[in-house]
């Protein structure tokens, strides 16, 4: 009789595995992409399409909702991808979100895939986070580009009548570490990963101006905190709602720790180029200017002087406008307001500034306290994610929630060994996440010293479990922490406390080695 080779048992159940994992899946309503991305990206990249949701309340209903989809591009074979989009939940909320070819992503739609169901979560008191993924299912994909999922947003929240709401769709910042793709030996492939941008207005401009003369600076504020020393900007000095004005003459005081001027530029007035005098003081920070006209002028608004300024550091500086002088035809004072303006560069820098262990050894399968010390070396309170790993391999994430400027706060992670190998060394480190804007994104990662995973009863460390181990946990027998006898490494059970369990597993590891 001929023998029949039995079924691979092992194949058989990835295989009985997969089918459930398909057949458990909750039903979707299929929703399949265009698979040409209208904003092409260069690989290796992941980003969101559209990139820019402009949206107005004057147009959209009371309930409204939107779509945006997620798209890579690679240049290696992938086997995986995942994204964790965080968003501002009092903007928006997250309704949905699924595959884009229906019950698995476009970009995956030729092979096999793990579907899994997307993840929704909030993160803090101002945002939360939509999580999906797939993985291949012992297949890979060929480089190339194709769409990944869609996200369906609800809008939440109007601006009041003449404001404007925005915020960002965020792949790339907020958690940095869990947007990625995989190749087939499952290491992450690095991504350029590009937010999005949500925004909506509600039509409506400011405020009638007042019935009175002002002298202004224009704009009132610039608050950018891209912007770095070297980098320039111009600020008018305007006037409006005047009349029969013959000179105008004003000081514009600054921080020059922080500005310094660079040059000035004189507008024409209904056609009229003003005679002028000046004086520069850029050390001191101040500015003199007198502008005469050879006929009066009545003007609802007109910029009379550009200033350009140039970065010098971050900080903050008032556009202090004082000292102004209207006058009319008739060399009589114009009464007016004269209204300062504002210079600020935000400084956002999140640090990883210590890690430390509560020992530098372990046993293999013990639990071990990682302590990690973040700082807030910006000038508004932050929120980031900070993780903790262990060689490349993940400990835990924690969200570090309204760290105060120059606040440190200690944050405690606990690394299970279970899944680590005797007689290794481990580099242990943590990383914070890099907010929008972060200054520094060096000093986001700490690199501590190393762990050693030691074997289940080397007690006195060297790599080996022998007589003298058994020696020195018989000799602490009956100890606990502060007891004259008490040696912490014949703690085997971490119970605190030397028992004849303790001994037992020494005796019972008797002989076991590190390899040469």
């Amino acid at each position: 009789m001929k023998k029949t080779k039995p079924p691979n048992i092992i194949t058989t159940a990835i295989v009985l595995l997969f089918a459930a994992i398909l057949v458990t899946q909750p039903f979707m309503v299929s929703m399949v992409f265009a698979v040409e991305p209208n904003e092409p990206h260069s690989a290796d990249a992941m980003w969101i399409e559209p990139s820019t949701i402009e949206l107005s309340t004057e147009t959209i209903p009371d309930v409204y909702k939107f779509n945006i989809t997620v798209w890579i591009n690679l240049t290696v074979a992938s086997s995986s991808w995942e994204f964790k989009l965080a968003y501002n939940k009092n903007h928006l909320n997250a309704t949905r979100c699924g595959y884009t070819n229906g019950t698995r992503s476009e970009f995956f739609k030729d092979i096999n895939t793990m579907a899994l169901e997307p993840s929704f979560s909030s993160i803090n008191t101002t945002h939360s986070y939509v999580l999906h993924g797939e993985v291949a299912f012992m297949a890979q994909r060929a480089p190339g580009y194709g769409s990944l999922a869609w996200v369906e947003f609800e809008v939440k929240a109007r601006p009041p009548e003449g404001e404007t709401y925005t915020s960002l769709l965020d792949i790339a910042s907020y958690y940095p570490d869990e947007t990625y793709a995989q190749d087939p030996a499952q290491q992450k492939i690095p991504l350029n990963a590009i937010n999005g941008n949500y925004r909506i207005s509600t039509p409506g401009g400011p405020p009638p101006p007042p019935t009175g003369a002002i002298i202004y600076v224009d704009p009132p504020s610039i608050t950018d905190p891209t912007m770095e020393p070297s980098s320039t900007f111009i600020i008018n000095i305007t006037v409006a709602n005047v009349s029969d004005m013959k000179t105008c003459e004003f000081n514009l005081t600054y921080n020059p720790n922080v500005i310094g001027c660079l040059g000035i530029n004189f507008f024409k007035v209904q056609g009229q180029a003003p005679t002028s005098l000046m004086a520069l003081d850029d050390e001191a920070g101040f500015l003199w200017v007198k502008l005469s006209y050879k006929t009066a002028v009545t003007t609802e608004s007109s910029p009379l002087v550009a200033v350009t300024f140039h970065m010098e550091s971050y900080g903050v500086s008032v556009l202090d406008l004082h000292d102004t002088v209207l006058t009319d035809s008739n060399g009589e004072p114009i009464p007016h307001e004269a209204i300062d303006g504002l210079f600020l560069t935000l400084i956002r820098d999140v640090a990883t500034i210590d890690v430390y262990p509560f020992r530098n050894w372990t046993y293999i399968g013990l639990k071990i306290n990682i302590t990690v010390l973040v700082k807030n070396l910006g000038d508004q309170n932050e929120t980031f994610t900070v993780t903790a790993y262990y060689d490349s391999f993940g400990i835990g994430d924690t969200v570090v929630e309204d760290l105060q400027p120059d606040e440190e706060r200690a944050v405690i992670f606990i690394w299970d060994t279970n899944d680590t190998t005797a007689c290794h060394n481990y580099t242990i480190s943590a990383k914070a996440s890099i907010v929008p804007y972060d200054l520094n994104t060096t000093n986001n990662e700490f690199i501590d010293g190393q762990v050693k995973i030691r074997i289940l009863g080397d007690v006195n460390g060297d790599g080996r479990v022998r007589t003298d181990d058994i020696f020195i946990a018989a000799q602490a027998f009956g100890s606990v922490p502060g007891h004259p006898r008490w040696v912490p490494e014949a703690d085997l059970n971490d119970d605190n406390k030397v028992r004849v369990d303790d001994v037992y597993i020494v005796a019972s590891n008797f002989g076991k080695s590190c390899p040469e």
